[in-house]
């Protein structure tokens, strides 16, 4: 079969997001705006998370929220790829909470994978799988394979589970 090209590396075509900075969000912290911390691959892993701690989200940008949405620890991405379509379009604003563990098999989550040392790690919105062995990771698009990292090679690379879909995308 024809392998499928990843469109990571697309020009998104939606609208780029009203971003603040912190101190124009800083009333509406975690109550109506969150940190916006990267645009993120929904296809291959891509290294495109700005940062992989939320203790620095003062020098982070910021955007509003829906108050049902907001909370702390939680932050939004934008889906940059097409591996998790129809479910995510490639553009949409995702909300997430930070090392939330996923509670079921299935749940969506933004992977981590270092298992190439720090330097080298790539994030991914994907679908987790539970396994005994290994962290399973899959998309909702059909034509890209499952992510599999031994769990010798990491111990834990979710960084979030999916809380909300803001739409944005097309």
């Amino acid at each position: 079969s024809p392998q499928h090209r990843p469109t990571h590396d697309a020009p998104l075509q939606s609208p780029a997001p009203t971003l603040l900075s912190f101190a124009e969000a800083q009333d509406k912290a975690y109550r109506s705006a969150l940190p916006f911390v990267a645009d993120v691959a929904a296809g291959s892993f891509s290294d495109t998370f700005e940062s992989g701690d939320l203790n620095y989200w003062e020098e982070m940008e910021w955007m509003e929220v829906p108050a049902k949405l907001c909370r702390e620890g939680r932050f939004v991405i934008r889906v940059a790829g097409d591996s998790m379509q129809p479910e995510f379009n490639l553009g949409d604003l995702l909300v997430f909470e930070y090392h939330r563990t996923p509670r079921r098999n299935g749940e969506v989550v933004l992977a981590a994978d270092y298992s190439l040392g720090e330097a080298a790690g790539t994030y991914a919105v994907k679908r987790f799988k539970a396994d005994p062995d290994a962290w399973v990771f899959e998309s909702a698009n059909p034509t890209y394979t499952p992510v599999v990292i031994p769990k010798t090679e990491m111990d834990y690379p979710i960084l979030g589970t999916y809380v909300g879909n803001m739409g944005m995308g097309g």
